[in-house]
């Protein structure tokens, strides 16, 4: 686990029981975007908890009362205190005690090793893009485009009976078509079903995964509802959401794919707009400074550009100037006529 921001094994128990508040969502959601071993760690997590029931059982083991009637079998088997305060320590009690740690492991063990052993025998593959966008030819012929802190499994025997992938993170498919052999996208708690299509699936904040249709039809469904899907098609977007399940809509962003084609293009786009676009695709805090900036709007295409490239251009296109406090850029300015 990332120790930047530590998340108690608590909050986690919490956040994949769905019982977690909002604050502790986002809380849980900013580590899981540090590092791309936070995410892989609350994958390996999410598995078993929910291939197994198994797993809400030992969430159910109280370890405090079960350690009360070890103590309290314990104090029956010790004897007085001694002379001077002292106590003391006899077999028995060391028993006891070991008893009790070793009921606690082999319960553990016996509940959680099973799925443990079957995820980590599996024979697969995995695609790291750590630091960088990264691409990747699958045995299908079909291209795989990874986003930064993302990374991608799949079985060795892929293409021979399935074709199912598991992404953590962001990345763009180009799927071969094979109608016989579907390909799945399983990222957090959605499924991404096509036959031979192109799409981005956005799953960097586990509490949301975000599908956007750039050819082909998509199916996009809760991995526990597969029933109810959403089919979709060129230009559409599907968002599943923790709290509002799935929604369907007309894609707006123009710069969902900025991460890959390294392009940003603004056409009247509101300042808010292009704060949010350019926060996301450089992956730098950046807010506005005063409400005065909501009707400033910036029609302009950035290619390729460092940040400190693009905040230039757009001092000269607006009344702003730039401000940089610790890690945050702020974009001040007066109110746009």
């Amino acid at each position: 686990m990332n120790s930047d921001q530590p998340v108690s094994q608590e909050l986690i128990i919490r956040f994949l029981s769905g019982e977690a508040s909002p604050e502790e969502v986002d809380q849980v959601n900013t580590w899981l975007y540090q590092d791309v071993k936070n995410r892989e760690y609350i994958d390996q997590l999410r598995i078993l908890w929910q291939s197994s029931e198994n797993i809400k059982d030992l969430a159910s083991i109280s370890l405090e009362e079960d350690w009360k009637k070890v103590k309290l079998a314990i104090k029956r088997k010790t004897p007085q205190a001694a002379p001077h305060g002292r106590r003391p320590v006899t077999r028995m009690m060391y028993q006891l005690v070991r008893i009790a740690a070793v009921i606690t492991v082999l319960v553990a063990g016996y509940l959680i090793w099973p799925e443990l052993f079957r995820y980590f025998r599996e024979d697969t593959t995995t695609i790291i893009a750590d630091g960088n966008i990264t691409n990747v030819t699958l045995p299908d012929g079909s291209r795989v485009y990874l986003n930064k802190k993302s990374h991608l499994t799949y079985a060795k025997d892929f293409g021979v009976s399935n074709r199912e992938v598991r992404l953590t993170g962001e990345a763009f498919f180009e799927v071969m078509k094979d109608e016989g052999k579907p390909f799945l996208v399983t990222n957090g708690h959605t499924v991404t079903r096509v036959a031979g299509t192109s799409f981005n699936v956005n799953g960097m904040y586990s509490s949301e995964v975000v599908v956007t249709v750039a050819s082909g039809r998509v199916f996009f469904y809760n991995e526990a509802e597969p029933a109810t899907k959403l089919v979709m098609e060129q230009g559409d977007r599907g968002v599943w959401n923790e709290v509002k399940g799935l929604t369907k809509m007309i894609n707006e962003d123009i710069n969902f794919l900025s991460w890959k084609t390294g392009e940003l293009v603004f056409e009247g786009a509101s300042l808010s707009q292009v704060i949010h676009d350019l926060s996301r695709h450089y992956d730098q805090p950046i807010r506005s400074g005063s409400e005065d900036l909501e009707k400033c709007t910036l029609t302009t295409t950035f290619r390729h550009q460092e940040i400190e490239e693009v905040l230039e251009e757009i001092e000269l296109a607006l009344p702003v100037r730039i401000i940089k406090k610790k890690d945050t850029i702020i974009i001040e300015g007066e109110e746009c006529i």
